[in-house]
């Protein structure tokens, strides 16, 4: 009954339980077990597994991958520790998921590997968002860089109007060094006198989100 319960928890696992036992004399293997998470996973039934001991890592493993796959296990089962690797897979369909899997070898009393058991799971919505947050932070850094070297002032500010970024054109055209601006009324020390009512005037368009777009005249550092 223990075996029994053991078995339909292994089934109702999200992931991929397994285990391959291996002779120690002829280096040949067979799939003990492989839960019931594999049709879920993989599009293939436990019998693909259990007929092909190779079966999962030469043809459902991406080919780009099966290299890396095996140099990491081989390195971990030689140096007698679990192993721990991220890898893509083509299902029966065709798609190609992002797997996660955790395993360790198993040896007898002469240090010889005897089994090999495991567990897999599908990561690609996390692997999808991390890439999403990369390609974004991608866009961030070139949208930084393009501000960083434009010809025109470029000034950030908060809803307050004190200044939380100036661009490099902006320093070399007025004279002022970011240190003396961030924090401070964002035209308090660059609008000349005779426009010093500007934000008053554009605040509003700010607060709504809006983008504002004129011409003001600056007053340099060195007058």
């Amino acid at each position: 009954e223990s075996q029994i319960a053991l078995l339909a928890l292994f089934n109702n696992l999200p992931g991929m339980a397994y285990r391959t036992a291996r002779d120690p004399l002829s280096g040949r293997r067979h799939v003990e077990f492989v839960s019931g998470g594999c049709l879920r996973l993989t599009g293939y039934a436990a019998n693909a597994y259990i007929s092909n001991p190779t079966f999962y890592r030469t043809q459902i493993v991406h080919p780009d991958d099966r290299d890396q796959v095996d140099r990491v296990i081989d390195a971990a089962e030689k140096e007698h520790r679990p192993y721990a690797l991220m890898y893509r897979i083509v299902r029966a369909d065709g798609d190609v998921r992002w797997f996660d899997e955790h395993g360790t070898g198993l040896y007898d009393a002469e240090q010889r590997l005897t089994a090999r058991e495991g567990f897999i799971n599908d990561v690609t919505e996390s692997v999808s968002n991390v890439e999403e947050i990369r390609r974004q932070s991608d866009r961030l850094q070139k949208l930084t860089r393009a501000v960083e070297q434009a010809h025109e002032l470029v000034v950030i500010g908060d809803a307050s109007g004190n200044v939380q970024y100036v661009n490099a054109a902006f320093e070399r055209i007025t004279g002022h060094g970011r240190d003396e601006l961030i924090g401070r009324p964002a035209f308090m020390s660059t609008v000349d006198s005779s426009d010093s009512n500007l934000f008053a005037t554009i605040r509003p368009k700010l607060v709504r989100g809006d983008v504002w777009r004129g011409n003001y005249l600056i007053s340099r550092k060195d007058g």
